[in-house]
C-alpha cells in the first residue's frame, strides 16, 4: 500500500505543472522535441538512439511525453526497490527537483537515464544479474553523453565494491561508447526536419572548447541580470549534499563523493536548474541504494517546505512556474 501511495503521490506531482499548460502537445517544448527528430537513418549521430526507437510511432510529441511519464514513473517505482523508509519516499516526492521538474521539463532524455541508473543500483544492491550494467551504460551513453559525467561515476563507485573486474568493464564500455560517439559520431542533419528547431541541431555540432566558451560567456552576460536563475538552484543543491553527506559518514570518500560528478555538467551547458534537479535525484537515489536513514531535521523539512515554490525549472530559468503566475510572464 505504502509503495502504491507514493507512486500515486509521484504521478499526480509529476502531472501538475502539465495542467498548466492545458495539453500534452504544449507541455514538451518544440526544442526539446526537436531531438526526437534525430536517429540513425541519419548516420551514427549523437543523441539517436531515442529517435531511432520513436521512428514507428507517430506524433512525436507524444511520443516524448508518454515515453518520458512512463521512464519517471518507472524510476519512482525502483526508488521503492531501493527503500522503504518514508522520510526517503517523502524528500523524493516534496522538491521542486523531483516530481515537479520532471513533470515541467516532461521530454528531456534526463528521465530515461535516470531510469537507467536507478535500474543499474537495484541490480546492484540485488547483486546480480551483473551483466545488463554494461549494457545498459552502453544505452545510457548513446542516449545522452552527459550519462558519462552523473551516472558512470556512481555506477562504478557501487560495483567497485562488489566485483572490481565488472566495474572496470563497465567504465570501459561507457567511456568506449563516448569515444566512439566523439570520433565517429555524424553531426546534425544538414537538412532541419520539418517541426524541428535548428538551434538544438546547432548545439550537437560545437566542439568541447566551443561549449565551453559559449557556456561561460551566457553566465557572465545572464548572472548581472536575473543572478537568481543560477543561486536558487545552487542553494537547493547545497541543502541537498549538506543532509546527504550528514547521512553518509562512514561511506569511503570516493565513494561518497561518487554522487557529486555531475558537478561537471555546470562546466559544459548553463541549464543550472536542470543539473541540479539530475544531482538532486542521483543524490536520493544514492541515498536509498545505501540504505542509510536519512537525518532529516529542521533541513529536510525546509527542503520538503521548498517544494510550494513548484518546478525548479527547466533550461536557464530557475523556479519559472511560479515566476508565470506571480508575474504573467512566459513559462519559459
Amino acid at each position: 500500500m505504502r509503495r502504491i501511495l507514493f507512486l500515486f503521490a509521484f504521478a499526480l506531482l509529476f502531472l501538475v505543472p502539465v495542467l498548466y499548460f492545458g495539453s500534452l502537445g504544449r507541455a514538451v517544448s518544440d526544442w526539446v522535441a526537436s531531438y526526437y527528430h534525430l536517429n540513425y537513418t541519419y548516420g551514427f549521430v549523437r543523441r539517436g538512439l531515442v529517435g531511432t526507437l520513436a521512428l514507428p510511432f507517430g506524433e512525436l510529441k507524444l511520443f516524448a511525453f508518454w515515453g518520458t511519464f512512463t521512464a519517471s514513473l518507472l524510476l519512482a517505482l525502483t526508488f521503492t526497490f531501493l527503500t522503504e523508509d518514508v522520510r526517503l519516499y517523502l524528500l523524493f516526492l516534496l522538491s521542486p527537483a523531483t516530481a515537479l521538474h520532471m513533470g515541467f521539463d516532461v521530454g528531456r532524455y534526463d528521465h530515461f537515464n535516470l531510469l537507467l541508473l536507478a535500474t543499474s543500483l537495484l541490480l546492484i544492491r540485488r547483486r546480480g544479474p551483473y551483466w545488463p550494467i554494461p549494457v545498459l551504460t552502453a544505452l545510457g551513453v548513446l542516449t545522452h553523453e552527459a550519462y558519462v559525467l552523473y551516472a558512470l561515476p556512481v555506477v562504478v563507485a557501487a560495483l567497485w565494491e562488489e566485483d572490481r573486474f565488472l566495474a572496470l568493464l563497465t567504465a570501459t564500455v561507457g567511456l568506449g561508447v563516448l569515444l566512439a560517439l566523439l570520433v565517429w559520431g555524424k553531426g546534425p542533419p544538414s537538412t532541419v526536419p520539418e517541426g524541428a528547431v535548428p538551434g538544438a541541431y546547432e548545439v550537437l555540432s560545437l566542439g568541447v572548447s566551443d561549449v565551453l566558451k559559449t557556456n561561460l560567456s551566457y553566465v557572465l552576460s545572464e548572472f548581472p541580470r536575473r543572478p537568481w536563475d543560477f543561486l536558487l538552484p545552487l542553494l537547493l543543491l547545497l541543502g541537498y549534499a549538506v543532509l546527504y553527506l550528514r547521512s553518509t559518514p562512514s561511506l569511503p570518500l570516493p565513494v561518497r563523493l561518487s554522487p557529486f560528478s555531475g558537478l561537471l555538467l555546470f562546466a559544459v551547458g548553463y541549464d543550472y536548474p536542470r543539473w541540479v534537479s539530475i544531482l538532486v535525484i542521483v543524490l536520493l537515489l544514492t541515498m536509498a541504494y545505501r540504505n542509510v536513514p536519512p537525518k532529516v531535521g529542521r533541513l529536510g523539512l525546509v527542503l520538503m517546505l521548498s517544494s510550494v515554490l513548484g518546478p525548479l525549472g527547466a533550461g536557464h530559468y530557475a523556479f519559472p512556474l511560479l515566476e508565470a503566475l506571480l508575474f504573467r510572464t512566459p513559462p519559459y
